[in-house]
């Protein structure tokens, strides 16, 4: 309760954040408030961990056949429960008991519960079975410091970090990126998505604008999905990722992605004027 109203407060929570309501007729802008939270403390169950042949996996990863997972925990009093269905686990949740094999695109949620814990924080894991590519080409060659490596790092199954230096990425200074993929023949293509960088202290900015485009002949295209981002100087400083993603349900041989660099540095920014950079990396094709 507050210091000098006994009220009750009340409070939920939310995406693992506690938000107490002010009595009425309590401004919080008015005066410095202090809270008084009396309770016992709860420890709270440690996080289940996910690996794929014996390393850690986070975040996503991309695969072609098929693999075994495995989710454990340092805790080994603490119970496992997951869903591969997009739902949230809880205690009625399918238990973990031995390796689960995964053939298609599927997110996992992962949580521990143990007795007189809080249960632990969800890990969610998104594994992506891709397609091969038989070739791509660039309209655009990158920048000269990123042009000695392999265009075909963009469909190697491998995912750049938040290091734009960790040769995963290849760099646009001021230009945009656009590539055409040939599967090689027509395959049903679920969704399409485009791993790009924001990194703004290294001059590093997502697209302004991406497109996506399927043709059957590599001559005639057809726009399937276009998206639009605008940075504003409230964006997060700290380097981050994002997929732009497309839906496409749909039987195709080539795809055409048209990323558009924002091409010179806000005004707001630090190198205002100066040539902006795009960053781009794992095209998945699921």
């Amino acid at each position: 309760n507050l210091l000098s109203n006994k009220a009750i407060l009340n409070y939920f929570v939310k995406n693992n954040e506690t938000v107490i309501s002010l009595p009425s007729g309590i401004e919080e802008t008015v005066f410095p408030i202090c809270i008084k939270i009396e309770g016992v403390e709860k420890n709270v169950a440690i996080s289940p961990i996910v690996k794929v042949n014996g390393k850690i996996v986070e975040g996503t990863y991309l695969f072609q056949d098929s693999i075994e997972v495995e989710i454990i925990s340092s805790d080994i009093n603490a119970e496992i429960k997951y869903t591969i269905d997009e739902t949230s686990p809880n205690q009625n949740s399918k238990l973990y008991s031995e390796k689960l094999k995964i053939s298609e695109s599927t997110k996992l949620n992962t949580i521990s519960f143990k007795d007189e814990f809080v249960e632990s924080k969800i890990n969610s894991v998104q594994f992506y079975k891709i397609k091969s590519v038989k070739d791509l080409q660039l309209k655009n060659n990158p920048s000269e410091k990123y042009s000695k490596l392999d265009k075909f790092i963009l469909v190697d199954g491998k995912r750049g970090s938040e290091k734009y230096n960790d040769n995963n990425w290849l760099g646009f200074e001021g230009d945009n990126f656009e590539t055409t993929l040939d599967l090689g023949e027509s395959k049903i293509v679920k969704e399409v998505h485009l791993g790009c960088l924001s990194d703004l202290n290294s001059w590093i900015f997502l697209p302004k604008n991406a497109s996506f485009y399927i043709s059957d002949d590599n001559i005639k295209f057809k726009k399937i999905s276009e998206s639009n981002y605008n940075v504003s100087n409230t964006e997060n400083q700290k380097p981050f990722l994002k997929d732009i993603s497309a839906k496409i349900n749909l039987k195709t041989r080539y795809i055409k992605i048209v990323a558009e660099n924002i091409k010179e540095c806000p005004a707001w920014h630090k190198g205002s004027g100066g040539k902006a950079w795009l960053f781009v990396d794992e095209i998945i094709l699921d």
